[in-house]
């Protein structure tokens, strides 16, 4: 017999009222009372109405940030207090609730079946998986690691396919930042720096460092807004700092106002003389073929190439927005659009997505459409979301669930390959990922994203919450 549990603190309030009208009408039945019958019904009739008001998903009300004005307006209160009050799992913005269940269990080193889909409703439209077999073969010489560095690259890095992104250290903790860089170093991945740069608490934690850094970061710059060279030195040489990914804004590029592709590449050549060979790269959010076929001519014709392209799905302020159909359409449209650029200018550069890719069907996904590695968004990494938990888990505990998670997931994408019979990550082809378009209907991922007629590419309905 399955076992009835409220599913929030709204359903209970409705059962509650529900047993109140229950006992009004039959109290007035009992008395003889018509006005208590009458209040019994009128009762009964709002809350149905309440009641499905509160049914009605709204995309406007759910998106809106009625947690971030609460926040606000408690600003006079220490941060560990604010904390502590408003404990929510900050992941249930980013990922629907299989993924989460995903996550967790392979965080605490649970057994989870192989994901072959995209967790959907395979009724539905917008219901993605990935053609198998029924047997599995071993993968021995896959490393699941790229080399990230061109010829102009003293030092290459080996990259694991999948890593940490997206860090916001002025809303993490402290201890929750050093767990990350712990589980990452553990989990032998890298961890973006994300726009706050540097702290301590990433280095303490061991991991290899991509240095995110802003083309207009006034720190880095002199008074006569000239580079810093001294202090971009210093940090570059750090053993830590692996890779260099460099923010320009999308105001800055020819297609509005002024940033030449001179300007642009010698600043990536001198940070390449700065820290002695390092990777550099650039990091791109909701980019066009405009900007790509830009820095595609920019770097056939300077002949100074970028060693990894950073694509980020993720939009700062709007986490109810990043698994809709808009955002993912995107998503996939400029990972296909950068590796389409890189081959017809036969550059060495390298594709890395950025975004929510929690299962071993996203990662694969991605690598079909066209990049070499990823960064998982670090606010899906956070297993802790109560104060009982806080209470219970130290910072150890956080760090090895991070690294049971990168580990099982690695496996995970093992397991799917043997099952689709990929010996190789440059196997994965979109030909094998099948998209339901209606009920009669299913399509290739390579049929979509890679057609070449003038009928518009149909929107992807993936990861909806």
């Amino acid at each position: 017999m399955k076992n009835f549990r409220f599913k929030s603190v709204i359903g209970l309030v409705f059962a509650l009222l529900f047993v109140f009208n229950l006992y009004v009408i039959i109290a007035g039945l009992v008395i003889a009372s018509h006005l208590l019958v009458a209040c019994g019904i009128l009762l009964s009739c709002f809350q149905v109405y309440v009641l499905e008001q509160f049914r009605r998903k709204s995309a406007i009300l759910n998106n809106a940030p009625h947690a971030v004005l609460i926040d606000d307006s408690l600003a006079f209160m220490p941060l560990k207090f604010r904390r502590l009050i408003f404990a929510t799992h900050p992941s249930r913005f980013l990922l629907n609730q299989k993924q989460c269940d995903i996550l967790g269990r392979r965080s605490r080193n649970n057994l989870t079946e192989i994901i072959q889909n995209n967790l959907l409703n395979p009724n539905d439209p917008g219901f993605e998986y990935l053609q198998g077999s029924n047997t599995l073969i071993n993968l021995q010489n896959e490393s699941f690691r790229v080399v990230i560095g061109s010829g102009q690259c003293y030092q290459p890095y080996s990259l694991s396919v999948l890593n940490f992104g997206r860090l916001n250290q002025r809303q993490l903790s402290k201890k929750y930042v050093h767990a990350i860089s712990q589980g990452a170093n553990i989990g032998n991945c890298a961890v973006n720096t994300g726009e706050d740069g540097l702290s301590p608490h990433l280095i303490r934690g061991g991991a290899d460092l991509i240095w995110h850094i802003s083309y207009d970061d006034r720190s880095l710059r002199n008074d006569d807004r000239s580079i810093n060279e001294t202090m971009i030195r210093t940090i570059a040489l750090k053993p830590y700092i692996k890779m260099i990914e460099v923010k320009f804004q999308l105001e800055n590029f020819p297609a509005t106002r002024g940033l030449t592709a001179f300007a642009i590449f010698s600043f990536v050549k001198k940070l390449r003389a700065l820290s002695r060979g390092k990777p550099i790269g650039i990091h791109l959010q909701h980019s066009g073929t405009g900007i790509l076929n830009f820095l595609g001519k920019a770097m056939a014709s300077t002949g100074v190439y970028f060693d990894f392209i950073t694509i980020e799905n993720l939009s700062p302020g709007m986490p109810g927005l990043q698994n809709t159909v808009m955002f993912q359409q995107f998503f996939f449209e400029a990972i296909v659009s950068a590796r389409k650029m890189v081959e017809q200018y036969q550059l060495p550069t390298k594709i890395i997505a950025a975004g929510v890719i929690v299962t071993e069907y996203e990662l694969l996904r991605v690598i079909a459409l066209g990049a070499d590695a990823c960064f998982n968004a670090s606010d899906t990494l956070m297993v802790t979301g109560s104060v009982t938990d806080c209470l219970k888990m130290n910072r150890d505990a956080q760090s090895i669930r991070i690294a049971n998670f990168h580990r099982n997931t690695i496996v995970a994408v093992r397991n799917l390959m043997g099952l689709c019979r990929y010996e190789k990550l440059s196997d994965v082809s979109p030909a094998n990922f099948c998209r339901k378009v209606n009920g009669l209907e299913t399509k290739t991922l390579e049929e979509l994203m890679y057609q070449t007629d003038s009928i518009a590419i149909q929107p992807l309905y993936v990861n909806l919450n």
